[in-house]
């Protein structure tokens, strides 16, 4: 704790475990309140066409010095005129979580793939990371709310492993944009989530 930090580093290392608590609980608050205003249908959510690589790098910029920090890279391929019907800011928000989740349980030196494409039926988004992947037992239960599963008890999620929230949120997100949010392991390895927004055929 600070009170018993014998010297003026361990008190600066102690008040910055403080402030990452802090913005931890911070986030949760504002993440349940969002799912609360989602679920009674009061949260405004926008349709108009919407530029998948503007949501994108809305969604990645928050996290590249956090993404150094972990040495992991991103790499981006995507149909520079895919577009998609919906809201971009809830959307970057859903991206945004998933790629932290991604990025929290992919070892240094490791990578997240996004891609987005558009054809006449959908356009979707899809994130892939080079991690473990997910247990078996868990994948069911990933988009479920404080559902942590295994991860917990993953010597590389330490102490950045999540509340179990941020995937329900990025959920909920897209869901109430009409859209879907999967997940699945990739059969080289590492986890694979994909957003898609339907269109609607005539």
């Amino acid at each position: 704790s600070i009170e018993r930090a014998e010297n003026e580093t361990e008190r600066k290392r102690a008040v910055r475990k403080l402030e990452s608590m802090i913005e931890r609980v911070s986030w949760l608050v504002t993440a349940l309140l969002k799912i609360a205003k989602i679920d009674a249908g009061s949260m405004r959510v926008e349709s108009k066409p919407s530029s998948c690589a503007e949501t994108i790098r809305r969604a990645i910029a928050p996290l590249e010095p956090a993404l150094d920090l972990h040495d992991v890279s991103l790499v981006v391929d995507l149909d520079q005129d895919s577009s998609f019907e919906g809201d971009l800011l809830w959307t970057a928000e859903a991206v945004e979580n998933i790629v932290k989740n991604c990025m929290e349980h992919t070892p240094a030196g490791g990578s997240i793939e996004i891609t987005a494409r558009e054809d006449v039926l959908a356009t979707t988004i899809d994130i892939r990371d080079s991690g473990p992947g997910i247990d078996p037992v868990d994948l069911p239960h990933v988009f479920d709310r404080f559902y942590r599963g295994r991860a917990q008890d993953n010597e590389h999620a330490g102490e950045t492993s999540g509340f179990g929230i941020g995937l329900s949120l990025a959920q909920a997100l897209v869901s109430a944009q009409e859209g879907t949010l999967r997940v699945a392991n990739n059969p080289e390895g590492g986890a694979h989530f994909q957003i898609a927004f339907p269109k609607l055929v005539v």
